[in-house]
């Protein structure tokens, strides 16, 4: 079985669970900023120059919705859109993308006002700005994401660790599929929840 489906089955059975006990439903929509630590590795004959940093990140924002159950736990869909600065040493642009990621998410309350959760980066991509006349495009984000929240006040202050790797590069509207973009990140983010 494959992770996306384990991930995913364990996800509908959460959201099956939580409908046999009290449930909660929330919307969290949030800003963010990801400081990222991420390099660009291409095949041959560019191997030797296969680290290229394109940090350092930028701000974004992000949706989450989903459902408490049982007082302890809950499930979501988390969507992200970010506007990270990619620097590309090997073709020599930089520029600003637009970058968009989701995946489920299931998490843990182990009391009120703090979470914990683990969530699964099923999907996405990264569209930089023309640089220099030159048109590259990052696809099939997959890879993960830990976190934290604390509730001050009204809102929600997140702690996140964001480990994603994009395994197709497009170049002139053809697909490279030997090269990887690899991004580390820490994200920051203000969310404020709006629950039933």
């Amino acid at each position: 079985m494959t992770k996306n489906r384990l991930f995913f089955r364990s996800f509908t059975l959460a959201v099956l669970f939580s409908g046999s006990v009290h449930a909660a439903i929330f919307v969290e929509p949030g800003r963010s900023y990801e400081f990222a630590d991420s390099t660009i590795r291409y095949p041959e004959p560019l191997r030797e120059r296969s680290s290229i940093p394109i940090g350092p990140g930028g701000p974004g924002m992000a949706v989450r919705i989903g459902g408490d159950f049982a007082e302890s736990f809950f499930t979501a869909i988390d969507a992200r859109f970010l506007r990270p600065r990619v620097r590309d040493a090997v073709h020599a642009y930089e520029s600003v993308a637009n970058a968009f990621l989701w995946g489920p998410v299931v998490g843990m309350i182990p009391w009120p006002g703090f979470r914990l959760w683990a969530s699964w980066i099923a999907g996405g991509g990264i569209t930089p700005d023309s640089g220099r006349g030159f048109n590259v495009r990052y696809h099939r984000a997959r890879g993960f994401r830990m976190g934290m929240k604390f509730r001050v006040l009204f809102m929600n202050a997140h702690f996140e660790y964001q480990r994603a790797t994009y395994g197709d590069l497009e170049i002139a509207n053809v697909v490279n599929r030997g090269s990887r973009l690899l991004d580390r990140s820490y994200v920051l983010s203000l969310s404020f929840p709006l629950e039933d």
